[in-house]
């Protein structure tokens, strides 16, 4: 199960945790899991003609659901695990790879930095960290570090968002080409 703390961190936490105390990864904030917590676990999918992201849960699987946008009847599947694990080996080896040549660069930082792309409207769990960047190594405090984030995304089954490398320079030249008068 997937819980959001409110710094926005996700975290995954076992089955049955109802009532134990766990500790945010990112912020170190205590919090206790409630009985409701627990008993639902949210499922998200997208509406097969408007695409509007839909939230409802496990034990929906194999029931039609209407499109609150389009009024689309539209049948919960159970997530492709499939489809998971293999975006979450894609994901690895985007990391890998920007390790590799950040060891090989000039500047070993070069290669540190990613930014999670996607929607931000397709998941609560998502929606926190759409657009943020992290770094690889963890060794750049001005970024929190990608271990917080338990390798993905994709961070459940069913996520749509990804990791795409981050050129800090880059970006900072496109502010400054961007600032009035330029």
């Amino acid at each position: 199960m997937i819980l959001a703390c409110s710094c926005g961190q996700s975290m995954q936490i076992p089955e049955g945790s109802s009532g134990k105390t766990f500790r945010c990864p990112a912020c170190a904030e205590l919090f206790t899991v409630g009985v409701a917590e627990v008993v639902v676990t949210p499922l998200y999918f997208r509406c097969t003609k408007c695409t509007t992201v839909i939230v409802t849960e496990t034990g929906c699987i194999g029931q039609r659901l209407q499109c609150p946008k389009c009024g689309r009847k539209c049948l919960v599947k159970t997530p492709d695990t499939q489809i998971y694990q293999r975006r979450l080996s894609q994901t690895q080896e985007t990391i890998r790879r920007l390790e590799v040549w950040g060891q090989e660069a000039d500047d070993p930082m070069a290669f540190d930095l990613v930014v999670v792309t996607g929607p931000k409207d397709a998941c609560p769990v998502c929606s926190a960290i759409v657009e943020k960047i992290f770094s690889i190594s963890g060794k750049r405090s001005d970024y929190p570090p990608l271990s917080t984030l338990k390798g993905g995304p994709p961070l459940h089954p069913g996520c749509v968002h990804n990791l795409a490398p981050y050129a800090e320079a880059f970006h900072k030249w496109e502010e400054e080409r961007r600032k009035p008068g330029r």
